[in-house]
C-alpha cells in the first residue's frame, strides 16, 4: 500500500526513528525551488481538491492525477529531500472521498506508499481508487544544517581579528596624529556595515515566514450515543509500508499516542515495534515501519499480523465484538518495492461430481487464475500414494483449458484438483476437488 509536531519513535530499547528508505522513483516528479519562492501552505483546496505544493510553496510534487483503477501507488521525493506531508484524494467531497492531508512522522520518509482507506459500516476497511495528490518536500536530515554553519563561523571569525591587531599596532606606535583618523574611521565603516547587513537581513525574513506549518483536515468524531467520546473507534488495517491513523477530532488532547506493530519474519521470528510521543494528536498521522530504527536491513519477506493504537479498544489482528479476525498483511520486497504478495486465485475449475462412460473424459475447464502467477498450473490426481501430478497447464494472460484424461475403469470414482505452486510474489493456490464417476458405457 501515510505534521510540524516532532514525534519521537522509540522501540521496546528506547531508540530513535531512522528514515524510511526509498521504494519507487516516480518519473515526473518536480524537485523543489529555492528558498525565496516559498509561499504560505495551505491544505486543500476549497475542499474539494489537493493543494498544488509546488506552486503554493515552492517545494513539493504540484498537484498530479492518477489515471486508471489504482488503489496503492508508491512515490518518492528527489534526492535531498524528504516527505513531511501530502494531500491524496479518492472521489467526491460529498461522498466522504475529499482531499485528506497526512503527516508522516518525524525524521520524514524518502518515499511513502499512498492508499486512501475507508472503513464501512461494517466495520470493514476498503481501499478506493486514487483520484490525485500532491507531495510536500523539505531537506533530508544533515542536508541543511551541513551548508549553514560551514558558512557562518569561518566568514566572522576569520576578518575582524585578522584587521584588527594588524593595523592598529602597527600604525599608532609610528604617526599617532596623522594615521589614528584617517584609518580607523575609513576601515571600520567600510566593512562592517557592508557584510552586516548584505547577509543577515537577506535570509533571516526569507526563511521565516515560509513555515508557517501546514493546516490538516479534521477528522470525524468519535462519539457514542450520549455524546461521550467512542474508545471503541477504528482505524484502517495497516498495508506493507505503514500504519495510517486517522484520529477523531475529539481525540483526548492528554491522551498518550502510542503505536505498536507486530511483525511476523520469514524466519518465524516475530518483533513488536512502537512509536510514542506524550502529545495527544486530532488529525491523521502516517507511522512508516522502515523508519523504525530497530527495522531489520536486507528484508525481503514478512507480514503484519497486530497493530495498537492509543486510546481505540479496537486492535488489528484480534477478534474485535465477536467479529473475525483479520488475515494478516502478507508482504514482498521486489527490487526495492514493498507490496502485498499477491493472493493467487483460481476461478472457473469444476468441483462438483461428474458422470462419464468409461473410454470418455470429462468435459475441460476454462479457468482464470492470477494475472500475477507466473508458473504453470498443474493438473493432479489423488492416488493410493497421494496427490500425482497428470499434466501441466499452460497459463496465456492469466487463462488456462483445463483438459482431463480419458477414464477406461468402469466403476471407480477419479478424484482431480488444480494446483497453482506459491512464489515470491503470489500465495499458491489448490482448488477444490473434483470426483468423476466412471460408468459402463452403453452401447
Amino acid at each position: 500500500m501515510t505534521h510540524t509536531r516532532t514525534l519521537a519513535a522509540t522501540a521496546l530499547t528506547g531508540t530513535t526513528v531512522a528514515a524510511l528508505a526509498g521504494a519507487l522513483a516516480l518519473a515526473g516528479l518536480s524537485g523543489p525551488a529555492t528558498a525565496g519562492s516559498v509561499a504560505s501552505r495551505s491544505a486543500v483546496d476549497d475542499d474539494k481538491v489537493c493543494v498544488d505544493y509546488l506552486a503554493t510553496t515552492g517545494s513539493g510534487s504540484g498537484k498530479i492525477d492518477v489515471t486508471g483503477s489504482v488503489t496503492s501507488l508508491t512515490v518518492s521525493a528527489p534526492e535531498g529531500y524528504v516527505i513531511d506531508y501530502y494531500c491524496v484524494k479518492s472521489g467526491s467531497s460529498s461522498q466522504g472521498d475529499g482531499p485528506r492531508v497526512v503527516e508522516t512522522t518525524d525524521p520524514h520518509p524518502a518515499s511513502v506508499t499512498l492508499t486512501y482507506e475507508t472503513t464501512l459500516k461494517n466495520g470493514k476497511t476498503v481501499f478506493k481508487d486514487l483520484s490525485h495528490y500532491s507531495l510536500h518536500y523539505t531537506p533530508a536530515a544533515g542536508t541543511t544544517p551541513s551548508e549553514e554553519p560551514t558558512g557562518t563561523p569561518s566568514e566572522e571569525p576569520t576578518e575582524t581579528p585578522s584587521e584588527t591587531p594588524t593595523e592598529t599596532p602597527t600604525e599608532t606606535p609610528t604617526e599617532t596624529p596623522t594615521e589614528t583618523p584617517t584609518e580607523t574611521p575609513t576601515e571600520t565603516p567600510t566593512e562592517t556595515p557592508s557584510e552586516t547587513p548584505t547577509e543577515t537581513p537577506t535570509e533571516t525574513p526569507t526563511e521565516t515566514p515560509s513555515e508557517p506549518g501546514p493546516v490538516f483536515a479534521t477528522n470525524p468524531p468519535a462519539m457514542t450515543g450520549d455524546g461521550s467520546f467512542d474508545w471503541n473507534w477504528r482505524y484502517p488495517d495497516p498495508t506493507c509500508t505503514a500504519l495510517t491513523v486517522p484520529y477523531p477530532s475529539n481525540f483526548p488532547v492528554d491522551q498518550t499516542t502510542d503505536i505498536n506493530v507486530r511483525v511476523r519474519f520469514a524466519d518465524g521470528s516475530t518483533r513488536t515495534f512502537n512509536w510514542h510521543a506524550n502529545e495527544g494528536v486530532q488529525h491523521t498521522m502516517s507511522f512508516q515501519f522502515a523508519q523504525h530504527p530497530d527495522w531489520p536491513a536486507g528484508v525481503t519477506e514478512y507480514q503484519v499480523e497486530w497493530t495498537q493504537v492509543g486510546g481505540s479498544n479496537y486492535h488489528f489482528g484480534e477478534s474485535f465484538h465477536n467479529a473475525a479476525i483479520a488475515n494478516p498483511v502478507d508482504c514482498v520486497v521486489t527490487d526495492g518495492e514493498v507490496g502485498p504478495r499477491a493472493v493467487t486465485s483460481l476461478k472457473g475449475f469444476s468441483s462438483e461430481r461428474v458422470v462419464v462412460a468409461a473410454g470418455r473424459r470429462a468435459a475441460s475447464d476454462r479457468v482464470l487464475a492470477d494475472a500475477l502467477y507466473s508458473e504453470p498450473l498443474t493438473l493432479q490426481r489423488r492416488t493410493a500414494r497421494g496427490w500425482r501430478t497428470v499434466s501441466t497447464v499452460a497459463r496465456n494472460d492469466g487463462r488456462a483449458v483445463v483438459r482431463y484424461p480419458r477414464l477406461r475403469k468402469a466403476g471407480q470414482t477419479v478424484r482431480f484438483r488444480l494446483h497453482a505452486a506459491g512464489s515470491g510474489l503470489a500465495t499458491g493456490e489448490t482448488s477444490k476437488v473434483l470426483k468423476v464417476r466412471v460408468v459402463r458405457s452403453r452401447r
